[in-house]
């Protein structure tokens, strides 16, 4: 299994050194599920037991009775609903991977080791989509790392999640200060050379967030003036390099930072960026841009055209009745309808096609997995419970990423986040299976019958 996980993380995150998008890197990773799929049943058959609480066994079986009544109340087609399962299935089946099989704390090192160089690997695949393959584009939209052309926002998130881990390591003292820098430094310069603007956001949640579910704020004062002035630097060094590619660079005098100095300005980026279309809306005006519709739009306007049947509101259009593809027998029957609102937040995907319900489940869904890796970093001293301790962090990030871009539904980076939700949800029935929790990483207790485990 392991050896499985290492090579589907290493194809999946790699494939944009030789796969410049397309229809490959969805068939990658369909292909790679579908091992995925022959590895849990191999495990099931094997270990015969699946580590998962009560409480997300309830919540499993309540969205998948929500989905199917979706698909009744809307009367989809077969064909709509296989493609709204693989849509989502494609990562999450990597989260079931750990629920049949423990990783130990060795294997998890590995794991980490691999992930480390990959981010690490960004700097110099984000330097030479810059400055030679993509030097006459003016924007940073294109610069993907490894993950891809066009997909910056997904590796911003992919390697915030990545420094948030690594900043957890350090406050537990796991790393020491020369490797955690050098570390921290070769991750971030991806994040400023892709001019993503959500980073200015992250920053600060990446360095200040583990120190605060550590406790040092509490009991040393001066420990957050001096994580404040590091933010602070940070935030300098980023917002220096995007006024360089912006303006000096590139000439668009119209993106300096200088518009974010007051809150006029950045009111107005915010209305003309993130909802262009509420604003033309209470305006009067009307924009018709596809590309004017902000991220806010895609959360809000959805609400709205289905609050227009309180069932739909509900419900959704059914999982799948939104998907665009070129095979008509999987097209859903409200491309059109949505197909301008989708792109971007996952969280829009999941209110068209699963309601007002399906989206607050889905959110209350990432606050339990949260409060667990809370609960698991108290009572783990394992690196399990470090990596559980980092990983509260990388949850927040995670939040904050499908209200902002697709990383839960990304052919690349989807797997890899789904996997270590899993891992979290995996640790906190085996907590409750034993008597002391401290032996939870490396306890293997095989069962004769598939159980479940209460809490």
């Amino acid at each position: 299994m392991q050896l499985f996980t290492l090579f589907a993380f290493s194809v999946l995150l790699l494939q944009g050194i030789v796969v410049r998008g397309g229809v490959i890197p969805g068939l990658i990773a369909d292909a790679l599920a579908g091992a995925a799929v022959l590895m849990i049943s191999g495990a099931l058959l094997k270990y015969r037991r699946v580590d998962l609480t009560t409480k997300y066994a309830l919540y499993f079986t309540i969205f998948s009775a929500l989905i199917v009544t979706g698909w009744f109340v809307n009367n989809e087609s077969p064909g709509a609903a296989v493609a709204g399962i693989r849509y989502y299935l494609s990562g999450f089946v990597f989260c079931l991977l750990p629920l049949v099989y423990r990783f130990t704390d060795k294997q998890l090192f590995v794991q980490l080791i691999l992930l480390l160089g990959i981010g690490m690997v960004q700097t110099p695949m984000t330097v030479l989509q810059r400055f030679v393959i993509y030097r006459n584009v003016g924007t940073g939209d294109v610069i993907g790392g490894t993950l891809g052309a066009n997909s910056s926002g997904v590796l911003s998130m992919f390697l915030a999640i990545e420094m948030a881990v690594l900043v957890g390591f350090y406050v537990k003292g796991k790393i020491p200060l020369a490797a955690f820098l050098a570390c921290l430094l070769m991750i971030f310069i991806p994040t400023t050379l892709n001019e993503t603007k959500v980073t200015f956001v992250l920053i600060p949640v990446i360095f200040l967030a583990p120190y605060f579910f550590a406790g040092v704020f509490r009991k040393n004062k001066l420990r957050l003036v001096i994580a404040g002035l590091g933010v602070s630097l940070v935030l300098v060094a980023s917002g220096s390099v995007y006024q360089y590619l912006m303006v000096d660079l590139y000439g668009r005098n119209n993106m300096t930072l200088s518009r974010f100095s007051s809150w006029e300005g950045i009111s107005d980026f915010l209305q003309s960026y993130m909802a262009p279309q509420m604003v033309a809306k209470e305006s009067g005006d009307s924009v018709s841009e596809p590309h004017m519709v902000g991220r806010v739009d895609k959360i809000v306007i959805p609400l709205q055209i289905l609050s227009k049947d309180p069932v739909t509101l509900l419900v959704g259009y059914g999982v799948g009745n939104t998907a665009k593809t070129p095979i008509d027998i999987l097209k859903g029957e409200y491309v059109e309808e949505t197909d301008r609102y989708i792109g971007g937040p996952y969280l829009a995907k999941v209110i068209w096609e699963t309601g007002l319900l399906g989206a607050s489940l889905f959110m209350l869904f990432l606050l339990f997995v949260f409060r667990d890796a809370r609960y698991i970093a108290h009572r783990h001293s394992g690196l399990a419970g470090t990596f559980a301790f980092s990983w509260q962090t990388g949850m927040i990030i995670v939040i904050l990423a499908v209200l902002y871009g697709p990383i839960l539904a990304h052919d690349a980076v989807a797997p890899v986040a789904w996997f270590y939700i899993g891992f979290i949800l995996s640790l906190r029935a085996r907590i409750h299976s034993f008597a002391d929790p401290l032996d939870a990483s490396i306890k293997a207790c095989p069962s004769s019958s598939m159980k479940l485990t209460a809490g």
